[in-house]
């Protein structure tokens, strides 16, 4: 087994992990919460355990649990952070090509701080 080491850069903090593949190429690409750097970094598979160089989307707060959905129907993988410090979450949208909208933030309420978030179908429509 070969071992990779990726680095999100100094101070970021790295929490959580998601693995998936956000810009159609067949290859999987991994993401990371950054609670230090308030931000989801995003690496893009190359294939033989090569990653592209580090793209980052800003939370602005501070993110300590990821996740992986289709949150909009589309058939694209969309993100989903939990960001303690501001008590929201973050909704990105990808686009299929390795971007993302900009966040979608909401309340989870007061003094809900959350630290884990999770994904599935919880009403049962199938969406």
């Amino acid at each position: 087994m070969n071992r990779i080491a990726l680095t999100a850069g100094h101070g970021s903090r790295p929490r959580s992990v998601v693995i998936a593949d956000f810009n159609n190429d067949s290859r999987m690409d991994v993401a990371f919460a950054n609670s230090g750097s308030h931000t989801i970094a995003i690496f893009f598979g190359g294939g033989n355990y090569s990653f592209s160089n580090l793209t980052t989307y800003s939370t602005g707060s501070t993110p300590v649990s990821i996740a992986v959905g289709d949150f909009n129907n589309d058939s694209r993988f969309d993100i989903v952070a939990a960001n303690y410090d501001s008590q929201t979450v973050s909704i990105f949208l990808g686009y299929g090509n390795g971007c993302f909208t900009n966040q979608s933030i909401y309340s989870t309420g007061p003094e809900s701080y959350p630290y884990f978030v999770a994904v599935g179908d919880f009403n049962n429509d199938t969406a």
